[in-house]
């Protein structure tokens, strides 16, 4: 079994990260069954992070197709998108976005149906102006 280390740069079109092949299948590399622009799925993976620096660990992984073109334009994690990109942050919804406050008030309602100030001379519907009792007018309720 081989000793060598060797490292890869893996791809989903959008984003790109480096990571290095586990030695047990170091085996792919030197057998021409790993080759440079292959598709590979990952089964398994590790993720160590070493002396504030992470780095992916592929521990298992099968080719589902031999040498290809590149695919998109992968970015390094971490990294701003090129110039001249139109490629927009995609979002979950209903998560602000960093920066946002969460927790600030709505704007007001500038329309309230239930608002007496927003009716019009002839109030809701034109039945004439809405009063409570007590009000300015001196309004009375109705005795029986």
């Amino acid at each position: 079994m081989s000793q060598n280390r060797y490292r890869l740069m893996l791809s989903d079109g959008t984003n790109s990260q480096q990571a290095v092949l586990a030695t047990q299948k170091s085996s792919m590399v030197e057998s021409g069954t790993l080759q440079l622009n292959c598709l590979a799925k990952l089964l398994n993976y590790n993720y160590n992070k070493t002396s504030g620096k992470g780095m992916l660990v592929l521990l298992d992984l099968e080719i589902k197709q031999g040498p290809c073109s590149l695919i998109g334009e992968p970015v390094q994690l971490g990294q701003d998108p090129p110039r001249g990109s139109t490629q927009v942050p995609s979002q979950a919804p209903g998560v602000p976005y960093k920066g946002s406050n969460p927790y600030s008030k709505p704007e007001p309602n500038t329309h309230n149906p239930y608002n007496t100030a927003n009716r019009g001379a002839g109030g809701a519907g034109g039945r004439g102006p809405v009063s409570t009792y007590g009000g300015q007018g001196g309004d009375q309720p109705i005795s029986s």
